[in-house]
């Protein structure tokens, strides 16, 4: 008889899909060895879909004593919610189950028995928590569906920055798209631009214009795993926010152009920029301007990349983080 893993993860237009979808690809580091269910108060429809298609059963909560119902201490809990506070973590260890957090702002104490955080950068002083906590942290232990962690093992050459990516995630409640494809859209340089939206994407209707009157541009939505690493290895540059996309994009070998807009994206952010390893434009006070000219630099070769950052790193995540979920039931 397998292990049993809940998942407690969420998401919305508001909040966003990265939570479920970091979720999801730890799920599928785990399946053959434990029997994942995803906890859920909100979830899109054809994500949920996807999901019991591959096997995983979703349950639905109205509350989240619902959720404590189902504890018997026997299995392990993986936590990705940023409202579900240290109080919250200490009910499940009461109920004698296991802890796993995926974490990426160490802004709460833990009282987990694994923390994963696969930002660069971050170290076990970063966390206040338990003498008793392990971590699984950095780009070794990446979460990410198993077509990007292949990806990183292809080699990719750009010599020119001819097709363009635009990604803001599930929702980008922003709606950073219509304001970078603007630009994107007058950069003679750029042969093709690939607009992915998220399902929970609300301002469809305002790319019209844009559309219309370019032909290049391609605009797709709610995407499969490989149907996104495709567009991604098409592409030469991927202007996305700093979240769960840029592991994605890294892996894939596209260079990203990075902004972020929301404060779960600002570590991570500030550890390229600081670096100088990614190139970066400005989202909080957005300047078209700005983003021509970075982009400007790129294609002329004033900011060139010798190597994707971290592609080596990521390519093991899934055994990483099979390994430290397995120790969890030998100890």
């Amino acid at each position: 008889m397998k292990n049993r893993v809940y998942i407690r993860a969420d998401g919305n237009p508001k909040i966003g899909l990265g939570h479920i979808v970091r979720c999801h690809a730890l799920a599928k580091m785990l399946e053959g060895s434990f029997d994942v269910s995803f906890v859920t108060k909100s979830i899109p429809t054809d994500i949920e879909a996807t999901f019991i298609t591959e096997g995983f059963s979703v349950i639905r909560i109205a509350k989240e004593a619902e959720f404590f119902n189902l504890l018997t201490g026997d299995e392990i809990v993986v936590l990705d919610h940023y409202d579900l506070d240290s109080t919250y973590q200490k009910r499940i260890k009461k109920a004698g189950s296991k802890l796993v957090c995926i974490d990426d702002l160490h802004d709460k104490e833990f009282y987990a028995d694994l923390i994963i955080n696969h930002s660069p950068g971050i170290t076990p002083d970063n966390y206040l928590a338990q003498p008793y906590t392990k971590f699984a942290l950095g780009p070794a232990y990446a979460l990410l569906r198993p077509a990007f962690l292949q990806a990183t093992r292809i080699e990719k050459k750009i010599e020119q920055v001819k097709h363009v990516l635009i990604c803001f995630g599930g929702s980008d409640f922003k709606n950073l798209t219509k304001s970078v494809l603007e630009v994107i859209a007058e950069n003679v340089l750029v042969k093709t631009i690939t607009v992915i939206l998220g399902s929970a994407y609300i301002h469809r209707e305002s790319l019209k214009d844009v559309r219309q009157k370019n032909p290049n541009i391609n605009i797709l939505s709610s995407l499969s795993e490989k149907e996104m690493l495709y567009e991604i290895r098409k592409a030469d540059l991927a202007i996305i926010p700093s979240s769960g996309i840029l592991l994605e994009v890294l892996a894939g070998g596209a260079i990203p152009l990075i902004c972020y807009y929301a404060e779960n994206q600002k570590k991570l952010f500030d550890y390229f920029e600081c670096r100088d390893l990614l190139p970066t434009f400005e989202a909080g006070k957005f300047d078209g301007n700005e983003l021509s000219t970075v982009i400007a630099d790129i294609q002329n070769n004033k900011i060139k990349l010798d190597e994707i950052p971290f592609r080596k790193e990521i390519r093991n995540a899934a055994d990483n983080n099979l390994k430290k979920i397995k120790n969890l039931v030998d100890e």
